[in-house]
């Protein structure tokens, strides 16, 4: 008897000056959550933020000015948005809490996805690691969702600004 159980790794991506990292069609209706672990994810720029979007097949990524509703804390001091453009993983608002470019710098955690190909709303809840731009580390919780009600197939990740300079992130599907 197979129980056919654990993660599938779908997709992986390593950037080298990206101006995002675009999983398209990975989100597939052969499993209800996904599993995606960030590696060391370095911005080119100082003090920016990741962030995520969803798509809903191929490359066509939503970015409408309420497509997304998210809510992220760090160290207690938190901050939210109920319509937005795109799901801030990291952000709190202040620059203190912003992800740094320097040799040291980088994200990593992990993020699930839960239901994007149901007829519900896509749901994500992450935690993550960031180093800032002051050489600090700060744990990062949130969860986000894609605001309406449909299926989604992509997912992509990108900095408030810039480049992605280096990194890596996995995409896994979980049974």
């Amino acid at each position: 008897m197979s129980l056919n159980v654990g993660r599938v790794l779908l997709a992986q991506q390593t950037a080298s000056a990206d101006a995002s990292l675009d999983f398209d069609d990975v989100l597939s209706s052969d499993f209800d959550v996904f599993e995606i672990e960030l590696i060391s994810v370095q911005p080119a720029t100082d003090i920016v933020y990741l962030d995520c979007q969803l798509g809903v097949s191929g490359s066509t990524y939503l970015g409408g000015a309420s497509d997304y509703y998210w809510a992220v804390d760090r160290y207690g001091a938190g901050t939210f948005d109920a319509a937005d453009t795109r799901i801030a993983l990291t952000s709190d608002g202040t620059s203190a809490a912003a992800s740094g470019n320097d040799a040291n710098g980088g994200i990593s955690g992990t993020i699930k996805v839960y239901g994007p190909t149901s007829s519900s709303r896509t749901h994500l809840v992450w935690a993550l690691g960031a180093t800032t731009e002051a050489n600090g580390f700060i744990p990062f919780q949130g969860c986000g969702m894609y605001n309406t009600a449909s299926s989604t197939a992509s997912i992509k990740f990108l900095f408030s600004s810039g480049n992605i300079a280096s990194g890596t992130i996995k995409v896994y599907g979980v049974r």
